[in-house]
């Protein structure tokens, strides 16, 4: 099927799962008053602190950390990697194609502008630790703030990832990705891996009354 097709497709699905996504979100995050927050906010002034001062000013992290998320995604989409290349300005990654047609290049493609690398890796950890975690909390707030701001300065209309695959499918599938993204994150990282199949439900059932309700 022509790329044109599907992303035809996708875009409105990504527009569908957008209401959804983001009311699920905020439902993790109402039902979430228990939870201790300050380390993570503590952490989030200190990683903001420390990108502002020193990590965007290191050549090539950001460039490396971008490049990495496309490999990672890259992987889980059983693509073999023929050329990482990361320079003090820029970089790629070449892939070939395979499992996941068109929607796996797409998904590759937006994964550094929805996918918070190192805090989806910390928060994935977390479920198998067991005592007090204010110091991993912590550090989890941190790479937050490095992929808050570094994933804001990395969005433009310019960005051949995004421009390649026309800006109005890219508008509504970012947001929609880092919405659902972020909260099955958030689920994980509140109730453990238990927390996503609610959070799943969630999403599902808003999606479904808001879709009803547009086709009225």
């Amino acid at each position: 099927m022509p790329a044109f097709f599907v992303r035809l497709v996708l875009g409105l699905g990504f527009l569908a799962l957008l209401p959804g996504a983001a009311g699920a979100l905020w439902g993790v995050l109402a039902a979430a008053d228990g939870f201790g927050w300050w380390p993570i906010l503590a952490g989030l002034a200190a990683g903001t602190a420390l990108y502002v001062i020193l990590l965007r000013r290191v050549p090539g992290f950001e460039v490396c950390e971008h490049e990495l998320t496309h490999a990672l995604v890259a992987l889980l989409y059983f693509r073999r990697i023929t050329n990482f290349s990361v320079k003090r300005d820029h970089g790629h990654v070449i892939f070939l194609r395979g499992f996941g047609g068109t929607f796996g290049d797409d998904m590759i493609g937006f994964a550094p502008y929805v996918l918070p690398t190192f805090t989806a890796l910390l928060i994935l950890i977390r479920p198998f630790l067991h005592g007090p975690l204010w110091w991993y909390d912590f550090w989890i707030g941190v790479s937050f703030g490095y992929h808050l701001f570094s994933g804001y300065r990395e969005l433009s209309p310019r960005q051949p990832d995004l421009a390649s695959r026309g800006l109005l499918y890219s508008c509504l599938a970012v947001p929609a990705l880092a919405l659902a993204i972020h909260g099955a994150l958030l689920a994980i990282l509140v109730n453990g891996y238990a927390g996503v199949p609610p959070w799943a439900a969630q999403v599902w059932a808003i999606t479904v009354r808001v879709v009803a309700f547009v086709a009225g």
